[in-house]
């Protein structure tokens, strides 16, 4: 990214960061703010007022400009290296402020890329209606056409205090339901009197893809190796968050499941169990119970995703809990890239939704799309059955 075309600055694109951030003491670059005076890096410029503007430039070749932003505030303060044993070196952070405007889709792999459009035509129901049920009861199966769509609305935001000034900030928090280590699950073999109560431990997780690994509070940790004592916590590493460093340990959690909240009163792994029961409502008949309930998304990654466990007096939760308090629940889980490369994430910000569709060739991604009962879709025959 650069800023009212000066130099460039490598950057983080974090859809959870409120601000748009370049830290231009990080090029040893020096802002001068009055006769005499230099910033200390507390607030400084305000393109939005100016005629300045911010430019995003492909990664491998600079000089080609991808995308140009115009009449948008960008902040120059101090960041800190971030990363899990190794740091990143941030120069600058594309925030949400700029990305909730968007719809906002990632590729992961060997040839990382974002784009940027300004709104996803499909309905929820043709986005859904893509999948086949034939490839939803062969687990061998790719899946590279079912979507999961989750409602994600967007959370926190209000006045903030950078340097001595009150600023207001946008929500760009998105949390999302999840089910931790759920049991497991054969589409072919299972029973459906086997998904009659829950398993798993449920969680709100926050989404943030300037994190590359996945963090848990150390009190959800605890709760999920009551459930699954097999659980191992390994030695101590260094974690470099943005407001400091903190000693952690690392676990890595088998099965992670987010799943989309329809019903407001079961919680993510119930909603997860009658799923899968409407799944199987074709072969072992449909419960009473599920008869005319929907049946939520669920997008799965079935390979252990490795875990920094974070103490839950940390700032980097306090400080989320206590934001989106209390509207939402406390935050356990902070959702990285290490979870989201198994996807091809689409980030509907305009529509109030995140879309999460398998990467290419993943075997670890399970998508189950949501189920209408009282429409003929392909994953939701079940629902039919009397």
């Amino acid at each position: 990214m650069s800023v009212d075309k000066g130099p460039t600055y490598q950057a983080l694109i974090d859809i959870s960061t409120p601000i748009t951030v370049v830290n231009r003491q990080a090029r040893s670059e020096r802002l001068e703010t009055g006769p005499g005076e230099f910033a200390d890096y507390q607030l400084l410029i305000f393109l939005g007022e100016t005629t300045g503007d911010l430019r995003i430039h492909d990664h491998l070749d600079p000089s080609i400009t991808r995308f140009i932003f115009q009449d948008v505030q960008v902040f120059d303060l101090p960041l800190q290296n971030v990363g899990l044993g190794e740091p990143l070196q941030m120069e600058g952070i594309i925030g949400g402020d700029l990305l909730t405007r968007f719809v906002v889709s990632l590729h992961y792999g060997t040839q990382a890329s974002v784009s940027l459009g300004d709104s996803l035509a499909d309905t929820d129901q043709e986005l859904s209606a893509d999948c086949d049920e034939r490839v939803l009861l062969d687990p061998a199966a790719n899946r590279p056409d079912c979507s999961a769509v989750l409602h994600a609305n967007r959370y926190g935001g209000g006045t903030m205090l950078l340097g001595d000034q009150e600023m207001e900030i946008p929500a760009t928090r998105l949390v999302l339901g999840a089910c931790m280590a759920p049991d497991a699950f054969n589409p072919v073999a299972t029973p459906s009197r086997l998904l009659a109560e829950t398993s798993g431990v449920p969680v709100s997780a926050l989404v943030s893809t300037g994190f590359g690994v996945s963090v848990i509070a150390r009190s959800a940790f605890e709760r999920l190796k009551a459930r699954r004592p097999e659980l191992v916590e390994s030695g101590q590493s260094v974690l470099y968050l943005p407001n400091g460093e903190q000693v952690v340990s690392l676990t890595k959690i088998p099965v992670f499941s987010l799943v989309d909240d329809l019903t407001e009163d079961l919680g993510p792994c119930l909603e997860l169990a009658r799923r899968r029961r409407l799944l199987l409502a074709h072969r072992d008949g449909l419960n009473p119970i599920d008869r005319t309930q929907f049946g939520a998304a669920v997008a799965t990654v079935n390979t252990p995703i490795e875990f920094a466990i974070l103490a839950d007096e940390a700032p980097l939760l306090q400080g989320l809990r206590n934001e989106l308090r209390p509207l939402v629940e406390d935050v356990d889980v902070v959702l990285g890239g290490n979870f989201l490369k198994h996807f091809e994430p689409t980030f509907d910000f305009p529509g109030g939704r995140a879309v999460f569709r398998c990467a290419e060739d993943d075997p670890s991604c399970t998508i189950i799309p949501r189920c209408y009962p009282d429409e003929r879709q392909p994953s939701c025959a079940g629902a039919e059955v009397p």
